[in-house]
């Protein structure tokens, strides 16, 4: 699903507003990571010897990268203003907090399952962008359906929210039965569907690049 608004955000790379070019390069780190879990399933299908290790390395590399290109994006969109300190903390406790998560919580382990993380991040850019829709609720004046900041956001909120709840409750208790961990699981095949398709809308209503006018 992320390779549909990733080509077509590809195709329009020069043109586009370039505040918005991390999404771009969100879906397409989305879109090798499900090349590349393809790939894994297709080895352990078909047996063909390569490390399963592999697929929780990519992954975990995979959700450090994503995690600071939607800080990127929130910092091009205004959201820190002039507070650079700001961002230059969030970003580096999110490169310290993945490190100690897999290297001292996990015993130097960079394929090992790390949710604290994952729960860190998610919490962190789910404020941030709840703060994002507060402002274009007070500042946009056209309808926010048809402003690609706000689909983002709202697609970021629909994945994250429901991930620290349910991630947060697996990880305080051991013992969550089948059925829980099956609806979980059909809830997010569903649910990444409907938000990859509002990311599309989102690259498809991102503004032209920024004229500016030259003065001599």
């Amino acid at each position: 699903m992320p390779g549909i608004p990733f080509f077509i955000g590809l195709y329009r790379w020069r043109r586009l507003d370039e505040r918005y070019l991390p999404i771009v390069a969100i879906m397409g780190t989305a879109f090798v990571n499900e090349l590349f879990r393809c790939l894994q399933l297709l080895n352990y299908g078909l047996k063909l010897g390569w490390p399963l290790d592999l697929s929780l390395i990519g992954y975990n590399l995979y959700v450090l990268i994503i995690s600071l290109l939607f800080l990127i994006l929130f910092k091009n969109l205004g959201v820190f203003g002039t507070k650079k300190g700001l961002f230059r903390l969030i970003f580096g406790l999110f490169v310290v907090v993945w490190f100690l998560d897999h290297f001292i919580l996990k015993g130097h382990s960079i394929h090992g399952i790390t949710k604290f993380f994952r729960i860190f991040y998610s919490f962190v850019l789910s404020l941030i962008a709840i703060q994002k829709i507060n402002n274009l609720v007070v500042t946009e004046k056209n309808t926010l359906f048809k402003n690609p900041a706000f689909l983002i956001c709202i697609c970021m909120l629909s994945f994250f929210m429901p991930y620290i709840i349910t991630e947060c409750i697996m990880l305080f208790i051991k013992s969550t039965s089948p059925v829980f961990q099956r609806s979980v699981y059909n809830y997010r095949k569903i649910s990444n569907i409907v938000i990859y398709l509002i990311y599309l809308l989102a690259i498809i209503w991102i503004p032209p690049k920024r004229q500016f006018i030259q003065l001599s």
